[in-house]
């Protein structure tokens, strides 16, 4: 794993758009009904369509999350907080000077607010929005933790670009218990 020096290039949503969208297509020919599988072969893609710091973040967060989760054909609550928590042990491990106020922090906030509720919470329908909530509430503190973004007004873009994900998750989440 080579590590990166965050370089504020200013294409944080394109770079993770782009890596995502080729993730998508790449995975989108893939039938794998192992959850571990599945997530090997999404970090796969992930390491290989990754662009820009964001991009590689995610690709190294796709790979601990791959890498934590256990052998099973489907995974827990507690299953999935153990792989979060590794996802960002992963990201952060990306990153040669990791900054605070970034989508760094939104993972790991995220990923423990997880872990904390995971052996109390057994329905992902549950757990994954109450858990959106820290993220979105980390992700509102990084202009505090970071004078550029305070300085500008916005929030961390790769930060957003995570919380955007984790939105989606929720909403996939929704719509196939309201199916089942």
């Amino acid at each position: 794993d080579a590590t990166l020096v965050p370089v504020p290039d200013g294409d944080t949503g394109t770079n993770v758009a782009s890596t995502l969208q080729k993730i998508a297509g790449g995975i989108s020919r893939i039938r794998v009904r192992h959850v571990r599988e599945m997530s090997k072969a999404l970090a796969d893609q992930a390491i290989g369509a990754a662009r820009g710091n964001s991009g590689a973040i995610l690709a190294q967060f796709f790979w601990g999350f791959a890498e934590g989760l256990p052998d099973t054909p489907r995974v827990t609550t507690n299953g999935f907080a153990g792989a979060v928590v590794r996802a960002a042990e992963s990201a952060y491990s990306a990153i040669a000077r990791p900054v605070e106020g970034t989508i760094l922090t939104v993972i790991r906030d995220w990923a423990r607010e997880v872990s904390d509720r995971a052996a109390d919470v057994e329905d992902f329908g549950v757990l994954l929005p109450d858990s959106l909530r820290v993220a979105k509430l980390s992700l509102e503190n990084t202009p505090r933790q970071m004078k550029a973004l305070q300085k500008a007004g916005v929030v961390d873009a790769g930060a957003q670009a995570f919380v955007y994900l984790l939105e989606g998750v929720v909403k996939y989440v929704r719509e196939a218990a309201r199916l089942a």
